[in-house]
């Protein structure tokens, strides 16, 4: 039978979310403007339930009182609460968001996560990596051959990563690649020239005494000088929220310069599932499957969702029956 990507998840009592019949719809509709922890997604119902834990307080001090309803009913509602859970899950389980403060990052920040290194150059003191991990989506199905089901869906990712600062990364060779900001995806000084997290700024051109700091962490007095930068940008950035874009082409020129590896576009190619022995790998799809199950294998088969109730979650994918 065919597989979805869909883990069930399961709750052996009725859901609890919060609900205020008593506020307006323009009231309600304001809310999810003022609180980026709280979910409001129903305007008619007016209901609503915490992306992280700790947000009872705030829910009643807005009048929500917490209410008990069948999971099918508020199958959207249930699948978000098991995709929030399951992120703050497997931060707790060792995953981690790369460039973000694991004290601080909540689960409604972020969607991907990583556990461990699958490449990693050069071997000794590596300043490359290549993580795995996963990402998680919500997923609800109401089959009319079966009951209502909410869970979650899990992608097998993986991503090139550098892990030294630019000056070391940098150091010795005469290589000046385009860079991107990694701003932490927590903050929000949306006056700062550089809140662009992931966006190309610039190509690298030196480095600079002067520049702008990090408003959201302290940061050294050390710049990226830039050249044919975004036309808007004023302003060098520091260097701690700086790093090279890493695709292919990046990657193989700064390896071959740096320490006349030539060979690193195949290698991370086969530590990824792309290639095979050289070859591209034909059954990629299968191969990212069997590393899911890998990598939920050693995790619980229980886990808390924000608004405080325990859900088990099946470790296999749902299966459904196809019509001739």
């Amino acid at each position: 039978m065919p597989a979805l990507n869909f883990f069930q998840c399961k709750l052996e009592d009725k859901l609890v979310i919060w609900q205020n019949m008593g506020m307006s719809g323009n009231e309600y509709h304001k809310l999810g403007q003022t609180h980026e922890s709280i979910r409001f997604p129903d305007n008619k119902r007016k209901i609503a339930y915490p992306m992280h834990s700790g947000c009872e307080g705030i829910l009643d001090s807005l009048g929500f009182k917490p209410v008990t309803v069948r999971t099918s009913d508020y199958l959207n509602a249930f699948s978000d609460l098991c995709k929030y859970g399951f992120i703050t899950f497997l931060m707790d389980n060792g995953f981690q968001a790369l460039h973000e403060s694991p004290a601080k990052v909540e689960a409604n920040q972020v969607s991907k996560l990583y556990e461990s290194p699958i490449y990693k150059y050069p071997d000794s003191e590596p300043e490359f990596m290549i993580y795995e991990g996963m990402e998680v989506r919500r997923q609800g199905w109401n089959f009319q051959s079966m009951d209502p089901r909410g869970g979650i869906s899990i992608r097998y990712i993986t991503t090139p990563y550098f892990v030294k600062p630019l000056n070391v990364i940098l150091q010795g060779t005469d290589f000046a690649p385009y860079v991107r900001m990694e701003c932490p995806t927590i903050c929000r000084e949306r006056t700062c020239p550089f809140y662009y997290e992931g966006r190309l700024i610039g190509k690298f051109a030196g480095f600079a005494d002067t520049g702008i700091h990090c408003r959201f962490s302290g940061t050294n007095n050390n710049f990226a000088s830039l050249s044919d930068k975004r036309q808007d940008l004023q302003g060098n950035p520091p260097v701690e929220r700086v790093n090279i874009e890493p695709d292919y082409v990046t990657i193989s020129n700064w390896a071959e310069k740096k320490l006349g590896e030539r060979e690193i576009r195949r290698k991370i190619g086969e530590a990824r599932g792309e290639f095979i022995g050289g070859r591209i790998n034909l059954n990629k799809a299968k191969h990212e499957y069997s590393k899911i199950l890998e990598l939920i294998a050693r995790l619980p088969t229980e886990f808390e969702i924000p608004n405080g109730q325990v859900v088990s979650w099946e470790k296999n994918m749902l299966k459904i029956e196809v019509g001739v």
